[in-house]
């Protein structure tokens, strides 16, 4: 092991920070102790030798390092690797300076804070030693000083491994104190997800390794419990639900997929179904056992599709596994959720998110800026869009997606919701797939995390009436047409719910309008680009209003055609209620009363008589799309009991 002289030492220091390994080589200088800490000055500080860590780091920057020190101090815990700050000042001498120490380069460094504490995870290596040494230090903020409490982690790990900067600080036992994951590398062929986890108990973390047990682990607040799921092969998933308690995560229930070949045969091309196995109360003596005694369930999805649906996959079901935000696992959070009709393609080399209808929507929250960038590209052949941003529970602000920029009341956490909110009718969405182009956020010196709202999610299926059309003037542009405008739009914000928008200009049963008849809209993002069901997103109740465009349509042929979107729907959707708005002007009122009243599953909602305004005599303006919201979201509050008046 080398060592060198603090003079020697500071040489160095200013010679190597020119050095990448990893990203920035820095090296570690001296911090000199005084109070429960060290004084402010040189940037880093040295690791002492010796098994009782103690150190301090000036700054939240997540630049400085902290070391080891020598001895038996009230900072040290019986020479564990832990140790606090809380009565360091009455035992370290303020003029104590070591007269060698070894050297650290940090590899990687990151800070957190919340409250008046200071998270950082360090990663470092001795110089002359391929080892890395992972630390995390856990600071509080007394003055301009962050004083050590505790060192929690110290092990060799491959450094790959910690690329993520994993460090994350949440209630995982949910006592109402924020506890510390620590992400722990990929294990297995299939690249599993694992954390050291320390529980806060009275002051101090104490480590959990039941936790680390848990793979791909994520945190159902709600419910208070830990997800975890894992892939046997490539025909086999599992999901489980763990539970705290008694000291440690025991799991509570499982679920696993198998795909199986309905002839048994290994043929290539054989047919192939899915069986679901469930096992309820594991862990009942303390030690997790799936296994034929505890199965409560078998099933083959084929069996009872629509029950498969409300147990599995269902929003609100006890597994919800159609819900990725629920399931997804801490360090692949991306910094934007995409809700609507988006798409991936690639434009001139660059990739981005394409939308053909206005109402799709990007959400995220942003911490540690005042301003930010949402970028599109304009891929418009007629007229610049118009998007709307609206920051945390405000109301939506519209500028053109030329104008980038949007600027936030400080630099705190915000939600931000961005909604596509006004393109033009008449661009060829169907065939070209000219929409609104979504290529990034760039929040500077801030941090963005996606989110998906917790909330009842309605579809809306329709015509530009559903798009909000004409909701902001006479003419069917991008100034005149406004999502946030509509009657979905008021509808949803009266339930406290969000609106999933499914509405194209001009199209009917039979008419194709800006896009395709609304059968062959239910199931293709563009004329190229179908969408499997399985792929649609999970949604609580539907919501159509169509047949206004449909004129010279004759009664037969647009029941018949009603009747094929509503099965349609029924099939992608088998556990909702879906409501059949009569057209505002009136037109097929009595065909689509026949034709839903063949379903149970449906309900018409007669509209004659609810005094909307409208811009052109047929387009509800703003006011106009806001009374509709009022009186549908009155009507489906009674009907589903759900809360509305918000």
């Amino acid at each position: 092991m080398k060592r060198v002289s603090n003079k020697e030492k500071k040489s160095k220091t200013a010679g190597k920070k020119s050095r990448k390994i990893l990203g920035t080589l820095l090296l570690i200088g001296i911090l000199f102790l005084e109070g429960c800490g060290m004084q402010k000055g040189q940037d880093g500080s040295g690791a002492i030798e010796g098994k009782n860590p103690a150190a301090e780091q000036e700054n939240i920057n997540g630049n400085h390092a902290a070391g080891g020190m020598e001895g038996n101090g009230a900072g040290a815990i019986n020479g564990d690797d832990t140790a606090t700050g809380e009565n360091i000042e009455s035992d370290i001498k303020k003029d104590y300076e070591p007269e060698d120490y070894m050297e650290y380069q940090i590899l990687s460094s990151f800070f957190q804070k919340e409250g008046d504490m200071g998270f950082e995870l360090v990663i470092s290596k001795e110089e002359e030693d391929t080892e890395r040494d992972v630390k995390v230090f856990v600071s509080r903020k007394e003055g301009e000083l962050y004083c050590l409490k505790q060192v929690l982690y110290d092990k060799a790990h491959d450094g790959d491994a910690w690329d993520s900067n994993g460090l994350y600080l949440i209630d995982v036992d949910f006592d109402g104190e924020k506890d510390i994951l620590v992400q722990n590398g990929h294990y297995g062929n299939q690249g599993a997800e694992c954390y050291a986890c320390y529980l806060y108990r009275q002051g101090r973390y104490e480590e959990c390794e039941s936790f680390t047990e848990i793979l791909n682990a994520s945190v159902d607040e709600k419910n208070e419990l830990i997800l975890g799921s894992w892939r046997n092969s490539a025909s086999c998933h599992g999901w489980g639900m763990y539970t705290y308690q008694d000291g440690e995560y025991r799991l509570k229930r499982a679920i696993e997929q198998e795909y199986l070949l309905r002839d048994d045969s290994a043929q290539e091309d054989g047919e192939y179904e899915i069986q679901w196995t469930v096992w309820e109360d594991v862990d009942k003596t303390g030690e997790s056992v799936i296994n034929e005694e505890n199965i409560t369930d078998r099933f083959l999805e084929s069996d009872d599709e629509e029950a498969v649906q409300e147990k599995i996959y269902a929003r609100g079901s006890l597994w919800e596994l159609s819900n990725y935000n629920r399931w997804n696992s801490f360090h692949k959070r991306p910094a934007f959720e995409l809700s609507g009709r988006w798409f991936e393609k690639e434009i001139d080399g660059q990739k981005a998110w394409v939308a053909l209808n206005d109402g799709a929507m990007i959400y995220f929250k942003v911490e540690g800026t005042e301003t930010l960038n949402v970028y599109f590209r304009k891929i418009t052949a007629l007229e610049t869009p118009y998007y709307a941003y609206i920051i945390d529970n405000g109301e939506p602000v519209r500028q053109l997606i030329t104008e980038s920029r949007i600027v936030l009341p400080d630099d705190k956490e915000h939600w931000v919701t961005v909604v596509v909110d006004g393109m033009t009718e008449f661009e060829d969405k169907w065939n070209g797939e000219i929409g609104v182009a979504f290529t990034g956020i760039d929040s500077g010196s801030g941090e963005t995390e996606g989110f998906l709202p917790e909330k009842k999610r309605i579809l809306f299926v329709g015509d530009s009436i559903t798009e909000g059309v004409m909701a902001l003037s006479s003419e069917a542009n991008s100034n005149g047409n406004s999502a946030t405008h509509s009657f979905p739009w008021y509808t949803a914000k009266q339930l406290d719910a969000e609106p999933y928008f499914m509405g194209y200009g001009g199209i009917g049963i039979v008419m194709a309008g800006s896009f395709a008849p609304c059968a062959d809209m239910l199931d293709h993002l563009s004329a190229a680009r179908p969408v499997p069901k399985e792929e649609m997103p999970a949604c609580d109740l539907a919501v159509i209003n169509i047949g206004t465009n449909d004129h010279e349509v004759e009664p037969e042929v647009f029941i018949e055609g009603y009747k094929e979107v509503l099965q349609k729907l029924h099939e992608i959707y088998p556990h909702i209620k879906i409501f059949c708005m009569i057209p505002f002007t009136q037109l097929h009122s009595e065909d689509i009363k026949a034709a839903a009243g063949e379903f149970p599953w449906c309900e018409v909602v007669e509209t004659a008589g609810w005094d909307i305004t409208y811009t052109d005599g047929v387009h509800p303006d703003a006011a106009g799309a806001e009374q509709v919201g009022k009186r549908l979201a009155e009507l489906i509050g009674k009907e589903e009991g759900w809360q509305q008046g918000i």
